[in-house]
């Protein structure tokens, strides 16, 4: 595969594979910048901060998701494609986690505005049949900065 560099010289470009362990053959790939999946404040390798992506769903492991600038991005582990064809947005998310039971995802927004306005913690409502990602509960918290 022969890949062009269309960005600017000093932009570092990443490709994530995604394999099937058991065949080698890569289910998906994700191309972009640094930038493009960097997230506000990380640093890691080149940039990106690591893991890329969190797999979860349930004891079925149906999905997996990565965090990006503003939005988490949830796919399928069955197909590979990006849930309802669009990405969770959610203005200023920092961090997410699965619930390790269920198809359930758990968000964390930062305090803004020096204080103004609080953290939040929120959860989503379970993945699936519908697919929809909703929120399910949003929780305020004084005083935080970092999960």
């Amino acid at each position: 595969m022969v890949l062009k560099d269309t960005v600017a010289p000093n932009t570092s470009r990443v490709v994530i594979n995604i394999f099937d362990v058991r065949t080698g053959k890569v289910m998906r790939d994700f191309k972009g910048t640094t930038d493009e999946f960097a997230i506000a404040g990380s640093g890691g390798v080149s940039g990106v901060s690591w893991p890329v992506f969190k797999w979860g769903g349930g004891k079925e492991d149906k999905y997996f998701a990565r965090l990006g600038k503003n939005l988490i991005s949830v796919y399928e582990t069955e197909n590979f494609f990006l849930l309802d064809k669009k990405s969770l947005k959610v203005e200023n998310v920092m961090d997410f986690s699965w619930s390790p039971t269920d198809p359930i995802l758990a968000l964390f927004v930062p305090e803004l505005g020096g204080g103004n306005e609080p953290a939040r913690v929120l959860s989503t409502r379970r993945l699936g049949g519908a697919g929809a990602v909703v929120p399910l509960i949003t929780d305020g918290q004084a005083e935080v900065c970092s999960c």
